[in-house]
């Protein structure tokens, strides 16, 4: 998955002032605008890079 917010977490490469930025954006959106398939594609791949 290319996602530019999954490659930073992975890279480790955002700064704290990034860091809330992008916590401020995602705190932002509303369940009900993203696509069922979209939220589980997001959790699958979370699941499968950071918690195995």
């Amino acid at each position: 998955m290319n996602n530019p917010i999954f490659n930073a977490i992975e890279a480790g490469s955002y700064t704290a002032g990034e860091a809330v930025e992008l916590d401020a954006k995602l705190s932002k959106v509303v369940p009900s605008e993203v696509p069922d398939d979209k939220v589980k594609s997001m959790i699958d791949y979370i699941d499968f890079r950071f918690l195995h």
